[in-house]
């Protein structure tokens, strides 16, 4: 009996197809090895330029061009007090006005009355 020969690579073409099966899975498999490649690039990419802006942020915060945490407290606290301090000025302004409606009312009351009065 007569064996096929496979003329690619001049061998029984039994044992030239298992050759060519495990080429085509190392192919496969250093083509899925590049893609994870690509992928630790993007990230190690990506963590280059958080690094670089952490860096930026820190440099900004040590040349004082960036507030620190307490001085961003301290400028809420007295933001949170101006406010508190208008609203009171507010609440009070609203309570004179109230007081002067009363006033009217008693006024345009008497002046009602006193026409009522006349007529």
């Amino acid at each position: 009996m007569m064996r096929r020969i496979d003329r690619e690579l001049d061998l029984p073409s039994h044992i030239a197809r298992r050759i060519k099966e495990k080429f085509k899975q190392i192919f496969n498999s250093v083509e899925n090895l590049n893609q994870e490649k690509e992928k630790i690039k993007q990230v190690i990419q990506g963590l280059e330029d958080s690094s670089t802006q952490i860096r930026e942020y820190l440099e900004k915060v040590k040349n004082e061009k960036i507030p620190s945490i307490e001085d961003r407290l301290t400028a809420i606290e007295n933001d949170r007090q101006t406010v508190k301090d208008s609203l009171e000025t507010i609440s009070d302004a609203i309570l004179q006005l109230n007081k002067r409606l009363m006033d009217l009312d008693s006024r345009l009351k008497e002046i009602e009355e006193k026409l009522a009065s006349k007529t």
